[in-house]
């Protein structure tokens, strides 16, 4: 059995490169550091200093603790742990050990060791800050939220919300979950699944949909544009809506339009009244009674990029102007 690696052939070319054993250049320390070591023991009164110490006339442990900076030396104080050579010397040696004198091995050790470091400590710092951030809804809520993946933060009738997922089939991507809602995001899922229907593209140009958008499954609307779209949408009824329903595999009852693919109420026929939104006063519930109204206190919770899908995503009802 083959064992693939995670490497492509650029990394690995691009890591035999800085092997120096096979025709590379090994890693070494940055330019600006040697230069910069060069121009310090290159300053005059440092270089006879320094000269003056090397004779063993001088004691280093004096001039040590009297100058260090003009006597390139390291102060009693630290010698204990840097040792008694010159500071540039120290320097220079603890960038080696740091590249691993050569060895890429010893270096992508401690490469590693500190990315691993940082990586662990952002966690840590970005968990405290949201913790502590009124603004930051989508952290730890209860133990339910946390035990059940997130679910229990968007509904708890979980036999009921299973089902309505189920019935959806494909229409949700899981990784355009952002776009959640949005005309546009429909048009993506159908093209990433099939090429778009005839009668929806007819519907699409007639709505105002520049042709070119109507051809390109990765195009970006504005919210003028996704309002067209949501005008074409609800065009497609009877057996053009049925043909998309099954392409994207919907066994949701009650579909009438193709607009209906986003709004909440629709989709979710058997949970839709039990769905709760995370704000800064803990969860609330959306929908307030069997018509579907929103409860207006998230208005003042909410942006409005979130409540747009929440309502039917009422972006049909935006002037004309609005882009």
């Amino acid at each position: 059995m083959a064992v693939q690696g995670t490497l492509s052939s650029v990394n690995l070319i691009a890591g035999a490169g800085i092997l120096g054993n096979v025709g590379g250049v090994p890693i070494s320390a940055n330019s600006s550091v040697s230069s910069n070591i060069t121009a310090y023991t290159s300053v005059p009164v440092v270089s006879r200093f320094a000269g003056l110490v090397a004779t063993g006339f001088v004691p280093l442990n004096i001039v040590a603790n009297t100058f260090p900076a003009l006597t390139n030396s390291i102060p009693t104080a630290f010698q204990s742990n840097l040792g008694n050579a010159t500071l540039t010397s120290t320097i220079t040696t603890e960038v080696n050990n740091l590249l691993g004198n050569g060895d890429i091995g010893k270096f992508e050790q401690v490469l590693s060791s500190a990315q691993a470091f940082v990586s662990q400590a952002n966690r840590l710092i970005k968990t405290t800050l949201n913790a502590t951030d009124a603004n930051t809804v989508t952290g730890f809520t209860t133990q339910d939220n946390t035990s059940t993946g997130g679910v229990s933060g968007i509904s708890e009738a979980f036999r009921a919300f299973g089902t309505d997922l189920a019935r959806l089939g494909n229409l949700i991507d899981l990784n355009n979950l952002n776009n959640l809602g949005n005309p546009a995001a429909v048009l993506r899922q159908i093209g990433s699944l099939a090429s778009t229907t005839p009668a929806l593209n007819t519907a699409l140009l007639a709505a105002g949909v520049p042709e070119d958008l109507v051809e390109d499954e990765e195009a970006s609307y504005t919210v003028r544009q996704q309002q067209l779209i949501y005008q074409a949408m609800t065009q497609i009824t009877g057996a053009e809506l049925a043909q998309i329903l099954r392409l994207l595999r919907v066994t949701t009852p009650g579909i009438v339009t193709m607009a209906d693919l986003v709004n909440p109420v629709k989709l979710f026929p058997l949970s839709f009244n039990t769905l709760t939104a995370p704000t800064v006063n803990g969860l609330r519930v959306i929908y307030i009674n069997a018509q579907g109204a929103v409860n207006t206190s998230l208005e003042n919770t909410l942006p409005a990029s979130v409540l747009a899908p929440l309502t039917g995503n009422p972006l049909q009802n935006l002037p004309p102007d609005q882009t």
